[in-house]
Protein backbone atom coordinates (compact mmCIF):
# COMPACT_ATOMS: atom_id res chain seq x y z
CA UNK A 1 0.00 0.00 0.00
CA UNK A 2 1.68 3.39 -1.29
CA UNK A 3 2.36 5.86 1.23
CA UNK A 4 -0.60 9.15 1.28
CA UNK A 5 1.24 12.21 0.04
CA UNK A 6 0.28 15.16 1.98
CA UNK A 7 -2.10 17.48 0.06
CA UNK A 8 -2.27 21.13 1.63
CA UNK A 9 -3.74 24.14 -0.63
CA UNK A 10 -0.92 26.94 -0.54
CA UNK A 11 3.12 26.91 -0.18
CA UNK A 12 2.58 28.69 2.69
CA UNK A 13 0.60 25.65 4.29
CA UNK A 14 3.44 23.83 3.40
CA UNK A 15 5.85 25.87 5.33
CA UNK A 16 3.91 26.06 8.41
CA UNK A 17 3.25 21.89 8.41
CA UNK A 18 7.12 22.03 8.18
CA UNK A 19 7.70 24.35 11.07
CA UNK A 20 4.85 23.02 13.10
CA UNK A 21 5.88 19.29 12.65
CA UNK A 22 9.70 19.61 12.26
CA UNK A 23 10.76 22.75 13.93
CA UNK A 24 9.59 22.59 17.44
CA UNK A 25 11.71 19.69 18.77
CA UNK A 26 14.11 16.95 17.33
CA UNK A 27 12.86 13.81 15.93
CA UNK A 28 14.83 10.35 17.34
CA UNK A 29 15.72 8.40 14.69
CA UNK A 30 16.03 4.47 15.08
CA UNK A 31 19.62 4.07 16.64
CA UNK A 32 18.88 7.25 18.82
CA UNK A 33 20.45 10.56 16.93
CA UNK A 34 18.11 13.35 17.44
CA UNK A 35 17.81 15.28 14.07
CA UNK A 36 17.22 18.99 14.37
CA UNK A 37 15.31 21.07 11.44
CA UNK A 38 15.90 24.75 10.47
CA UNK A 39 13.01 26.83 9.74
CA UNK A 40 15.61 28.26 7.41
CA UNK A 41 16.57 25.08 5.45
CA UNK A 42 12.33 24.55 4.02
CA UNK A 43 13.46 26.19 0.52
CA UNK A 44 16.74 24.48 0.87
CA UNK A 45 14.62 21.01 0.88
CA UNK A 46 11.68 21.83 -0.80
CA UNK A 47 12.35 24.30 -3.76
CA UNK A 48 14.04 22.84 -6.50
CA UNK A 49 17.18 24.68 -8.61
CA UNK A 50 16.28 25.70 -12.54
CA UNK A 51 17.54 28.88 -13.05
CA UNK A 52 18.83 29.96 -9.82
CA UNK A 53 19.26 28.63 -6.30
CA UNK A 54 16.01 27.18 -5.32
CA UNK A 55 13.93 29.05 -7.18
CA UNK A 56 11.18 26.33 -7.70
CA UNK A 57 8.82 24.88 -5.80
CA UNK A 58 8.70 21.12 -5.52
CA UNK A 59 5.17 20.02 -4.81
CA UNK A 60 6.94 16.11 -5.67
CA UNK A 61 8.83 16.95 -2.38
CA UNK A 62 6.35 18.61 -0.26
CA UNK A 63 3.77 16.11 -0.56
CA UNK A 64 6.28 13.70 0.94
CA UNK A 65 7.39 15.92 4.21
CA UNK A 66 5.84 13.18 5.66
CA UNK A 67 7.67 10.52 4.95
CA UNK A 68 10.65 11.90 6.51
CA UNK A 69 9.65 11.04 10.56
CA UNK A 70 8.66 7.65 9.07
CA UNK A 71 11.94 6.70 7.22
CA UNK A 72 14.39 8.21 10.07
CA UNK A 73 12.55 6.04 12.72
CA UNK A 74 11.95 2.73 10.68
CA UNK A 75 14.97 0.51 11.18
CA UNK A 76 14.65 -1.28 7.85
CA UNK A 77 15.89 2.42 6.30
CA UNK A 78 19.15 1.50 4.34
CA UNK A 79 21.48 4.14 5.39
CA UNK A 80 24.50 5.52 3.03
CA UNK A 81 27.12 7.59 3.53
CA UNK A 82 26.65 11.05 1.40
CA UNK A 83 28.84 11.77 -2.03
CA UNK A 84 29.93 15.67 -1.25
CA UNK A 85 30.42 17.18 -4.88
CA UNK A 86 32.82 19.62 -4.32
CA UNK A 87 34.94 17.35 -2.34
CA UNK A 88 34.25 14.48 -5.12
CA UNK A 89 34.21 11.80 -2.14
CA UNK A 90 32.07 10.09 0.13
CA UNK A 91 31.61 11.28 3.81
CA UNK A 92 30.97 9.61 6.55
CA UNK A 93 29.68 12.81 8.22
CA UNK A 94 26.43 12.71 5.92
CA UNK A 95 23.85 10.42 6.16
CA UNK A 96 21.51 9.54 3.19
CA UNK A 97 18.41 7.52 4.41
CA UNK A 98 16.61 5.50 1.29
CA UNK A 99 13.13 4.77 2.26
CA UNK A 100 9.77 3.91 0.46
CA UNK A 101 11.04 3.68 -3.45
CA UNK A 102 13.20 6.19 -4.26
CA UNK A 103 12.58 8.79 -1.58
CA UNK A 104 15.82 9.86 0.73
CA UNK A 105 16.48 11.99 3.80
CA UNK A 106 19.53 13.78 3.68
CA UNK A 107 21.45 14.50 7.50
CA UNK A 108 24.71 16.37 8.45
CA UNK A 109 26.23 14.81 11.50
CA UNK A 110 28.18 16.40 14.43
CA UNK A 111 28.36 15.85 17.87
CA UNK A 112 26.65 17.65 20.76
CA UNK A 113 28.55 18.76 23.97
CA UNK A 114 28.81 15.15 25.15
CA UNK A 115 30.35 13.54 22.24
CA UNK A 116 27.10 12.14 21.20
CA UNK A 117 26.02 12.01 17.65
CA UNK A 118 23.36 14.38 16.51
CA UNK A 119 22.00 15.49 12.80
CA UNK A 120 20.77 18.10 11.01
CA UNK A 121 17.90 17.64 8.39
CA UNK A 122 19.63 19.08 4.84
CA UNK A 123 17.33 17.69 2.40
CA UNK A 124 14.53 15.36 0.86
CA UNK A 125 13.38 14.27 -1.99
CA UNK A 126 12.29 11.29 -4.08
CA UNK A 127 15.22 10.60 -6.49
CA UNK A 128 15.07 11.00 -10.56
CA UNK A 129 14.71 7.61 -12.34
CA UNK A 130 18.62 5.97 -12.75
CA UNK A 131 19.94 7.45 -9.22
CA UNK A 132 18.95 4.52 -7.08
CA UNK A 133 22.00 2.32 -8.55
CA UNK A 134 24.28 5.32 -7.55
CA UNK A 135 23.07 6.14 -3.63
CA UNK A 136 22.57 2.19 -3.71
CA UNK A 137 26.89 1.91 -4.30
CA UNK A 138 27.42 4.14 -1.85
CA UNK A 139 29.36 2.99 1.30
CA UNK A 140 27.15 2.21 4.19
CA UNK A 141 26.87 4.99 7.03
CA UNK A 142 27.82 3.72 10.26
CA UNK A 143 28.60 5.80 13.73
CA UNK A 144 32.11 4.29 13.97
CA UNK A 145 33.12 5.55 10.40
CA UNK A 146 31.15 9.08 11.24
CA UNK A 147 32.51 10.27 14.64
CA UNK A 148 36.12 9.16 13.51
CA UNK A 149 35.46 12.05 10.75
CA UNK A 150 34.38 14.40 13.06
Amino acid sequence: MPLPLLKLATVAEYQQHYVHTFCTAPIMTCDGIPVYFKKSLFSHAFYESVNGPDDTFSLARAERMDWITLTLKDATTQRFQGYVHKKKKYDPRRRVELKFGDFIVVLVMSLDKGGNLKAEFLTCYPLAAGRRKKITAAPLWNAKDCKNAL
